[in-house]
């Protein structure tokens, strides 16, 4: 169900949405959704600083919606938040963390050698943080010791040697794809896929496990691979995107750009909204919007 609704006024709404109660139907305590767009503290953890680093600052600052801290590694202070610089230490205590909404990993294996600092993520994932790895060239992923640390928070599993798979992977067409609250991602960018910049490395070697969720696929000429993959870990989720470098959209022009910005904005609000005990899923396909400006609304029952 697609709906539209035009703003009246600038300022923060609450959404409703309701499904209506099929006959003879006595629990309906969970047919009804509200919402509330507010402000998002991400925290994002990135040993080698890169074009995603920069984009996804820019797209925060461009958004009342999200707020992003930067933390990176050097060799001779160690980990320093961006842009103070300023010497950065990881809470060694899960509780600490629940002051960020979402927990996003990239370029980062000293971290997760780390007994205490897993131990830290992993608490905060099943108390109701939101952890999201991002794939890169020296994603955790693709390292052993840090993906088996990790592995019980995680929607993927190992099978066999992790590993980068090189070729020109599109958005999967509309009959490959599964139906899910970001269904509409790559489809409101353009209308044929080969039209938006191939993924060029997807990382394999990793199945889904049996609880987890695919939202997002990709596929070149021989096969579909999956993208986004979530996966509800205790109160919390943790979510992993298989493949990289999504900054190349943002180099593509001006419908491409848009397409990594509502990307990220909708992996962000789909982790921060609490979906437990409801049938009513909605998302929207913008985030902040100023008077007389159309906002699409997605319901999923």
């Amino acid at each position: 169900m697609t709906l539209k609704l035009t703003a009246g006024k600038e300022g923060t709404y609450r959404f409703s949405v309701a499904a209506r109660p099929k006959a003879r139907e006595k629990f309906r305590e969970n047919n009804a959704e509200s919402f509330r767009i507010e402000v998002l503290k991400i925290l994002f953890i990135d040993e080698h600083l890169d074009w995603n680093t920069a984009f996804l600052r820019s797209l925060v600052k461009s958004s009342k919606r999200f707020k992003l801290s930067v933390v990176t590694w050097v060799p001779t202070t160690g980990y320093i938040s961006i842009p103070q610089r300023k010497p950065w230490s990881f809470p060694d205590e899960g509780t600490l963390l629940s002051n960020y909404d979402i927990v996003m990993i990239s370029d980062e294996m000293i971290l997760l050698n780390k007994t205490s600092i897993v131990k830290s993520l992993k608490y905060y994932v099943r108390g109701g943080g939101k952890m999201l790895l991002l794939a890169d060239e020296h994603s955790p992923l693709l390292d052993e010791e840090s993906f088996s640390a990790l592995e019980d928070v995680v929607p993927i599993k190992r099978i066999s040697r992790a590993k980068i798979n090189v070729s020109e992977f599109y958005p999967a067409v509309l009959g490959n794809a599964p139906l899910s609250p970001l269904s509409s991602v790559f489809s409101q960018c353009c209308a044929n896929p080969k039209d938006i910049p191939p993924i060029p490395c997807i990382i394999g070697g990793v199945g889904i496990k049996s609880s987890a969720l695919i939202l997002l696929r990709v596929e070149n000429e021989s096969k579909d691979y999956p993208f986004l993959v979530v996966q509800d870990f205790g109160e919390g989720m943790s979510a992993v995107v298989l493949g990289f470098p999504l900054w190349r959209w943002k180099l593509a022009g001006e419908e491409q750009s848009n397409l990594y910005n509502r990307f990220f904005s909708s992996v962000f609000q789909y982790l921060a909204e609490d979906r437990k005990g409801s049938v009513v899923e909605v998302v929207s396909d913008r985030t902040v919007y100023r008077k007389g400006g159309v906002v699409g609304l997605k319901a999923f029952v």
